[in-house]
């Protein structure tokens, strides 16, 4: 599994290409059914659980950083949790998954 500061990177390289793009993030944890989104605005990001008619929880964040140090949506610590990721993906991206696993 890459390090977070590689997914940083990654997400960096995914909104410089073309500059501005919203980088959609998903993410899907060991212990959890649910799906979740980062979205990557610039220097800021959102975090919300995905496809619920209950709301998503959606938070934002002034960076990837800050999110990584918060308790989000359903407990989610990023900093605790990070090695529950079992599948991240980014449909724009071709070989983020490639990367990632």
């Amino acid at each position: 599994m890459v390090t977070f500061e590689r997914f940083k990177e990654i997400v960096k390289e995914i909104t410089d290409n073309p500059p501005g793009c919203e980088s959609e993030i998903r993410l899907q944890f060991s212990n959890r059914t649910a799906e979740y989104m980062i979205i990557v605005y610039g220097d800021e990001c959102t975090f919300q659980r995905c496809g619920y008619k209950d709301g998503s929880g959606e938070v934002w964040y002034r960076s990837l950083d800050e999110l990584y140090e918060s308790e989000t949506v359903d407990g989610i610590l990023l900093k605790r949790d990070w090695n529950k990721i079992t599948d991240i993906w980014n449909d724009s991206y071709v070989e983020f998954e490639e990367t990632l696993i």
